[in-house]
């Protein structure tokens, strides 16, 4: 068995892990997803938030200060029912591989996601979507294979005993622009690698478009919760 970390991803590890199909920017899941309108609060909220951060150079700021003035607002401005936000949120999943006896293990913590309180309290359960912030300095790496195998382990996470495909969604953001995807998650029993099939998005840039990001993340929010 050999154990990964999310953050040492790369594309080539990655291709280890799985097979991935599906490059195009699609009109649908988000358009469907962004169907539903907002509130009237809904949108002070975002007006409020949105002018805060306007003036804002998101490509300067460290990560810490764009995660929290930038993209945590609207993952809580997001929350559904029991789908509620969370920061910083461990993940540990065994991946099938060929070698049926030597199953890979992904972990890792990721930067937020959007999942149900766990029966516990105070903590989440299985995400529904996993958000990964891209890192700046000397030691930046690209934030896709990170999200992507994490999309892998929590879909092995929430796979059912008689189904083989989960539909996970994902989404890494860079200073105040988003992109999202779906990912169509097949999980064999043994002896074959995963095939991760994906949706992309087009990228949503916040201080133009925090509506549409916001619809985006609730209708994920609703549909799987």
């Amino acid at each position: 068995m050999s154990s990964l970390s999310l953050a040492s991803l790369t594309v080539e590890s990655l291709q280890t892990l799985c097979r991935l199909t599906g490059h195009d920017v699609t009109d649908e899941p988000w358009r469907s997803l962004s169907a539903s309108e907002l509130s009237d609060d809904d949108r002070r909220f975002v007006a409020f938030y949105t002018s805060k951060n306007f003036g804002a150079s998101a490509t300067a700021m460290n990560e810490s200060t764009v995660w929290s003035r930038v993209i945590y607002p609207l993952l809580m401005l997001a929350e559904v029912r029991d789908v509620k936000a969370w920061s910083q949120v461990p993940l540990t999943a065994s991946i099938p591989s060929r070698d049926a006896a030597a199953p890979h293990t992904l972990t890792g913590v990721i930067d937020g996601v959007l999942a149900p309180e766990s029966p516990l309290r105070g903590t989440p359960d299985l995400p529904y979507l996993l958000v990964v912030e891209a890192k700046r300095g000397m030691d930046a790496s690209d934030p896709r294979p990170q999200m992507l195998g994490a999309i892998l382990a929590a879909a092995a996470l929430r796979r059912q005993a008689t189904a083989r495909t989960v539909t996970q969604y994902g989404c890494y953001t860079v200073g105040d622009v988003w992109t999202f995807v779906r990912a169509s998650v097949d999980l064999p029993v043994a002896e074959a690698l995963p095939a991760v099939h994906l949706e992309w998005s087009r990228e949503y840039a916040e201080r133009h478009e925090p509506e549409a990001i916001l619809e985006l993340l609730r209708g994920i929010a609703s549909s799987e919760g």
